[in-house]
């Protein structure tokens, strides 16, 4: 099967399962149709929530998200920053700083705790780049082996970067993963990190 065709199926299948919507993001100089469910609050489970205090805010876009995509393909600062390089990223949603990413040339991992998540961004970047994405289903409390790795506040051209949208919509400290040490950086443009992740 082709992989268009793949996405394809997988786009219906999603469809079938979630009341979707379209929201359009003016990137750069383009604008792209984002799908994602019409509303987190019709996904909440009771059950999941009772398990680990789990809900569905991967479902509707952040504004964070639209402001990290915009600057990926936006900021002169970045443009052919990709490069091939790669990039992983926390709490990927349903994948629109996956897509801006791949558009600015990142080889993308995209990581969330909701494998729909997943299913939604593999969607979303391949209706916006044509390419397929890694995907990694990652919960933090139990992380994966991941390199070593130092985190630098600004991405130079030949490192790998790893973004992330705020994470603190739980009262609980947010881990951070196993041998990285953030920097210490004020928050930007509505609560926006970027770093670099070089490994050692």
């Amino acid at each position: 099967m082709s992989a268009s065709s793949e996405v394809a199926r997988l786009e219906q299948a999603l469809r079938r399962r979630f009341r979707v919507i379209e929201t359009e993001v003016a990137l750069g100089r383009t604008t792209i149709s984002l799908a994602h469910p019409a509303s987190s609050d019709e996904l909440i489970s009771e059950e999941d929530y009772l398990k680990d205090e789990r809900l569905p805010y991967w479902a509707e876009p952040w504004p964070s998200s639209f402001v990290l995509a915009r600057h990926l393909v936006s900021d002169d600062s970045l443009v052919g920053v990709g490069g091939g390089r790669s990039m992983l990223e926390l709490g990927c949603g349903t994948g629109l700083v996956a897509a801006a990413a791949t558009l600015a040339g990142f080889a993308v991992t995209a990581s969330d705790y909701y494998e729909d998540a997943l299913r939604f961004a593999r969607v979303n970047v391949w209706r916006v780049a044509r390419q397929r994405i890694e995907v990694m289903h990652l919960d933090w409390r139990v992380l994966p082996a991941l390199p070593r790795c130092r985190i630098r506040s600004t991405p130079p051209r030949s490192k790998a970067c790893l973004p992330t949208s705020p994470a603190d919509y739980q009262p609980m400290p947010t881990p951070t993963p196993a041998d990285a040490s953030l920097p210490d950086t004020e928050p930007l443009k509505d609560r926006l990190t970027f770093g670099a992740m070089e490994r050692e």
